[in-house]
């Protein structure tokens, strides 16, 4: 995109370190709801399927969460 504002390297971290926060309160949430521990989860986690291929809602926006959150999390890395 097109922006018209630049951000130094520092408000940029500021920025994904907010987002970071609220990623990571978004992914207990849904964990909690879910049935899953936060502490237990494993970066790769995929909502499971059943033996008809459905998933539950829930897990499925967890798996989208820690998504969002590890690419927020790679963008913050690469800052340094």
């Amino acid at each position: 995109m097109d922006f018209s504002t630049t951000f130094s390297t520092a408000d940029k971290r500021a920025m994904l370190q907010r987002a970071m926060a609220s990623l990571e309160n978004e992914v207990h949430e849904v964990s909690w709801r879910a049935g899953h521990d936060p502490d237990d989860l494993s970066g790769d986690f995929t909502a499971p399927a059943d033996a008809n291929g459905n998933t539950l809602a829930q897990d499925v926006l967890l798996e989208k969460s820690l998504v969002k959150w590890k690419a927020c999390k790679a963008k913050l890395d690469a800052l340094g």
